[in-house]
């Protein structure tokens, strides 16, 4: 069973979607920020008041148990394999990489000034700077490949089909191989800040009522319509796909060239991220809630 989870920053809470974008689960969580899943079928998730104030990262786990750490502002969190990654600000422009197995155990892969997003794989990292550099690391923090997208990078992502990357920012959508050299770069809308691969190795983009597929070679092989406003591109599988908006979330369903809006949720105070989860996480299926204790982040 796959549980999609969506961040409401405004209600304090983190909502679980079945397949049918049924509520069937919340958590009540303070200061929602970010969420990505784990490997167990629970959840990492950044709480933030401010999103350059200091921050603490909460794991979820698949029966709603809950520990978290404290930390300083945050300015990415993505997951790698059975880890999750954080690029923590420190001082005055650096950042530093960590790479988390549980909220006590963590490793610090290196310092990075100008750090600003991050993408992971299983035993790789991305790392995207403000000055447009990439580095490619791998969990030894040793750097295997530096590069340059051509843009600033928004946001990060690995390539579905397990080499190469994709890059969003400045207008522009950006495939790297495996080197982090440019495949190809095509137009995108401004603004977007998430991007949803493919396991083949495509991509779908949102926009101002529409979505977007890129296939791996660059070609534009999709495009459907979507109720107006913003829409951002979260989470993808073979025949889906999942977008959020402020207060609602659409599911696109799409086949070769094909593609339609399925169905929608709405009634979101201000959703901020979804996290797709594999698994069968006991909470959401008995329609539960849980609480992570404590007030806000500090």
């Amino acid at each position: 069973m796959a549980v999609l989870w969506g961040v409401d920053r405004g209600a304090d809470a983190l909502v679980a979607l079945d397949g049918r974008l049924g509520r069937v689960g919340l958590v009540e969580c303070p200061d929602p920020a970010r969420a990505v899943r784990a490997a167990d079928g629970g959840l990492w998730v950044l709480r933030a008041v401010h999103p350059h104030g200091p921050a603490r990262l909460a794991r979820i786990g698949p029966a709603g148990e809950h520990t978290e750490v404290a930390l300083g502002p945050v300015r990415a969190l993505a997951a790698a394999g059975r880890h999750v990654l954080v690029l923590e600000a420190a001082r005055e422009r650096e950042c530093l990489l960590w790479v988390f197995a549980t909220v006590r155990e963590r490793r610090l892969l290196g310092a990075f000034p100008g750090g600003t997003c991050l993408a992971g794989r299983a035993g790789q990292v991305l790392v995207g700077r403000t000055d447009g550099t990439l580095l490619a690391l791998g969990v030894d923090g040793v750097q295997r490949a530096r590069g340059d997208a051509g843009v600033r990078p928004a946001a990060l992502e690995p390539a579905g089909d397990g080499g190469g990357w994709w890059v969003l920012g400045d207008g522009r959508i950006v495939r790297l191989d495996a080197g982090l050299g440019v495949l190809w770069t095509r137009p995108v809308e401004q603004g977007l800040t998430d991007l949803a691969p493919l396991p083949g190795g495509g991509a779908w983009v949102g926009g101002d009522g529409r979505a977007t597929r890129f296939g791996a070679a660059g070609e534009q092989e999709a495009v459907v319509t979507l109720p107006p406003g913003p829409w951002q591109a979260e989470s993808a599988r073979a025949g889906r796909l999942w977008l959020r908006a402020t207060g609602a979330v659409v599911e696109v369903c799409w086949h070769g060239t094909w593609a339609r809006a399925w169905r929608s949720e709405g009634g979101f105070d201000a959703l901020v991220d979804l996290a797709l989860v594999d698994g069968d996480a006991r909470l959401p299926a008995n329609g539960a809630r849980a609480v992570v204790r404590g007030a806000g982040a500090p």
